[in-house]
């Protein structure tokens, strides 16, 4: 065994440690916001609970356009209490912090020889402005941050029941999280000479299950966004990469850290129980990730896509400072609550170069950099705040809406790219002009402005539009329909069959043995010369222009 057991009191929480909760928890609220691509979630499960059109973004087309079935899942029984979206999404991300935290206070004492000291993992990522903010946002990535630690958990001690359980959830709360849960069994195989089969038990009930009911339900193995974010942008990649880890000092810890951890190696008779190895794993599973996200260009908001890496590559800093005291100052412990403090406040003071200030004042300005935006430009925007979405008068809306009867206009189909509107147009076919809830255009390769925006897709997102509006039925069949009418724009014409394929999946008739058939059944790229693309409110939005 190459474990050290602490003592029983050292499982309490320290005073910095609960200082610590607290302090996450206030910063947690003091950045809260919403951002626009959590009303893509919030359509899918108002459509379902008060509109009773199925999980789907518009009535009768099938499409997986949500990134997360977890988050999905989780948001939808919170909502069928009748939840407002503003209180959900703080109180979730409150919760969530509250489980990070206690994981990495069991995870320090698991890299510590004995009582915690400063628990720097927890010092680092409770107090930084990044992860915090990410508690909220209304998107998955909460989850996601909590997911990280859990690895970093796991490897400590992966012949734990619970913890394997817990890590084999993973890719049900993003699904690339499926490759550092393959690499973390191989790992566990290979090292630990035993097989983690209660792993495959949790992903088989989670993310399988999930997989029988996308390919039953929606006709297809992926969910849209699997075709839409496959533009490879290294460059960009690269440049969100360092803009993260310069902000928030990783250059200087990880080398620090690195440093510290070949000292006490050379000079300690106990070395086994630093852990090296499970820390290198720890650190190689955050790169593994980390080249993903890298390749993909990043995302259009500072460090949401870096979430699971950071986390996971931070806890690698565990029990360092115990370690040391241990070894060199064994009468410095009573240093660890004013160091901590300290520590804490240091961390705190980090924040992005899009802001000109420290964003818990709220006065701070931003400005986009390097085609990276900060959460300050969502928490600012006049449709995104609290006002509204602190209230249920919406549900009443949609109750009174289905039950008049009315049902969707042809006519009133419209386009948008900016979610919160199309959300709020309820009663309406939508079509994301991102194409991020659209099957047709996610599979239409484009230039992407940046990640996971191809302004390119927005001409023909208008064109989707006109063939709504001309009241034939929507379904299968109406690109042919369209076609043959003489309307259709050439892009139409030209990819006639590949449209059609697409068509039967996303409006399938919900035939079991045919959507298995259509799920493996692989259409071909949409080709499409690219127009000059803007958003049509770019310019009537100021609040907008800097998105």
């Amino acid at each position: 065994m190459n474990t050290v057991t602490a003592p029983d009191s050292s499982r309490r929480p320290t005073v910095l440690e609960l200082l610590c909760l607290v302090g996450g928890i206030v910063l947690t609220l003091r950045y809260r916001w919403l951002l626009d691509d959590a009303f893509v979630y919030f359509r899918y499960i108002d459509n379902f609970l008060f509109l009773d059109l199925g999980l789907v973004y518009n009535q009768g087309e099938y499409v997986e356009g949500f990134s997360s079935p977890g988050w999905m899942l989780m948001l939808l029984g919170l909502r069928a209490l009748h939840l407002d979206w503003w209180f959900m999404v703080q109180g979730v991300g409150c919760v969530i912090f509250a489980l990070f935290w206690w994981v990495l206070v069991r995870l320090n004492r698991e890299l510590s020889p004995g009582r915690s000291l400063l628990n720097l993992p927890l010092l680092y990522l409770a107090a930084n402005y990044a992860v915090n903010t990410y508690f909220t946002s209304g998107v998955e990535t909460p989850a996601i941050q909590l997911v990280g630690v859990i690895f970093a958990f796991y490897i400590l001690e992966p012949r734990s029941r619970t913890r394997q359980l817990l890590v084999g959830v993973s890719p049900l709360v993003r699904p690339e999280l499926a490759l550092p849960l393959i690499l973390v069994i191989l790992w566990t195989w290979a090292r630990r000479r035993f097989f983690p089969r209660w792993i495959l038990v949790s992903t088989a009930l989670t993310a399988g299950l999930w997989e029988v009911f996308r390919m039953g339900y929606y006709a297809d193995p992926f969910p849209n966004t699997f075709y839409l974010k496959s533009t490879l942008m290294t460059e960009q990649g690269l440049v969100y990469l360092q803009e993260t880890l310069t902000t928030y000092h990783f250059y200087v810890m990880a080398p620090l850290v690195l440093l510290l951890l070949v000292g006490l190696r050379l000079r300690s008779s106990r070395a086994a129980e630093l852990k090296l190895e499970e820390r290198f794993v720890m650190v190689a599973l955050a790169a593994v990730i980390t080249a993903y996200v890298v390749s993909i260009g990043g995302d259009p908001r500072h460090y949401r896509y870096l979430a699971f890496p950071f986390c996971l590559a931070a806890c690698a800093f565990g029990g360092v400072p115990e370690w040391l005291a241990l070894r060199l100052t064994p009468g410095l412990r009573w240093a660890g609550l004013p160091v901590g403090i300290s520590l804490f406040l240091l961390f705190a003071r980090a924040y992005p170069a899009q802001l000109d200030k420290h964003p818990f004042t709220h006065e701070e300005n931003h400005r986009r950099v390097a085609g990276i935006n900060d959460a300050a430009a969502h928490r600012a925007m006049p449709p995104l705040q609290h006002e509204y979405w602190s209230k249920t008068a919406n549900i009443d809306a949609m109750v009174a809406w289905r039950e008049s009867g009315v049902g969707y206009s042809v006519a009133e189909a419209d386009t948008k790219w900016w979610c919160v509107d199309m959300y709020m147009k309820f009663d309406r076919r939508m079509v994301n002009s991102l194409g991020l809830t659209d099957p047709f255009l996610a599979r239409t390769p484009m230039p992407s402005y940046r990640p996971a925006h191809k302004w390119g897709l927005l001409p023909l997102a208008v064109d989707m539009i006109d063939m709504y509006r001309k009241g034939d039925p929507i379904g299968r069949g109406m690109f042919r329909r369209y076609v043959e009418s003489g309307e259709a724009p050439e892009w139409m014409v030209l990819n006639l069959e590949e449209l059609e394929k697409i068509a039967l999946k996303a409006y399938n008739q919900h035939d079991l043995v045919e959507n298995f058939r259509l799920a493996f059944t692989k259409p071909g790229p949409i080709v499409a010369e690219q127009r000059e693309g803007r958003p049509s409110d770019w310019e009537d939005r100021p609040d907008m222009r800097n998105r």
